[in-house]
């Protein structure tokens, strides 16, 4: 395979996770009633899907007790790359009673 073959298949690879991550998505908010509004920052988060947990993960954040749709927000955060710069994790919203939304970000 040359080079050229490789990047192509990689990049077709990626193609496939952000249609598959995108799809999940959509079916969730869907599922669970979610105002498309609210969702709108998080949907372009393709590198990892949401999901839906019992429990949340990370650290309740008193200050956003309640922004609208979501009552209760947990975050988990750490840093990635070499420099300490960049950051990932996980917001946590509860819907219901034992369920959360888990919304992975990135910055």
């Amino acid at each position: 395979m040359t080079e050229a073959e490789q990047w192509d298949k990689a990049y077709e690879e990626l193609s496939q996770l952000e249609r598959e991550v995108k799809l999940t998505n959509a079916r969730i908010i869907k599922h669970n009633n979610i105002p498309k509004k609210v969702m709108e920052d998080c949907e372009h988060s393709y590198h990892r899907a949401m999901k839906l947990t019992s429990l949340p993960g990370g650290d309740r954040q008193t200050e956003y007790e309640d922004i609208g749709f979501f009552k209760e927000i947990y975050i988990e955060q750490w840093a990635t790359g070499m420099s300490g710069d960049s950051f990932e994790g996980d917001i946590y919203a509860k819907l219901g009673k034992d369920l959360w939304l888990c919304v992975p970000y990135f910055c």
